[in-house]
């Protein structure tokens, strides 16, 4: 790092930067560790400063099946929701997954949701997103 400010204080500059660099390694670290242990309130409202969203679930009915999808967090009116797989670890088809889409954005037209599915074995999960521009 360079410091371009040749005053008394820039010692105490140069430590302030080498923190902020240290700060953000671990904040990285913090942030892959809830993505690991699928800690989403904490990664976005802990590490990303997401507000938590105090809303009910919603309640989203595909081809006779219902999804109930767990609101978490917002930030200037992109709103983030969770689906958990079912007792198998399936999430929705790809033709399911276009409709709750789009039943969610009726609700909330710039969001992401995240849809959760952990099976023996193997942890994974898929994320969409909807937003303007």
């Amino acid at each position: 790092m360079m410091n371009t400010l040749y005053t008394r204080r820039g010692e105490a500059t140069s430590k302030m930067a080498a923190n902020t660099t240290t700060g953000i390694t671990t904040n990285r670290q913090r942030i892959q560790q809830h993505l690991r242990t699928f800690n989403f309130k904490a990664l976005f409202v802990e590490e990303l400063g997401w507000d938590i969203l105090n809303e009910h679930a919603l309640a989203i009915t595909v081809e006779g099946v219902t999804y109930v999808l767990r609101p978490l967090v917002e930030k200037r009116g992109v709103k983030v929701f969770v689906y958990n797989a079912d007792a198998e670890g399936k999430i929705p088809t790809d033709g399911s997954l276009r409709k709750i889409e789009r039943e969610v954005t009726r609700h909330a037209y710039e969001h992401i949701i995240i849809y959760v599915a952990i099976t023996r074995g193997n942890r994974g999960n898929c994320w969409r997103r909807n937003w303007s521009g």
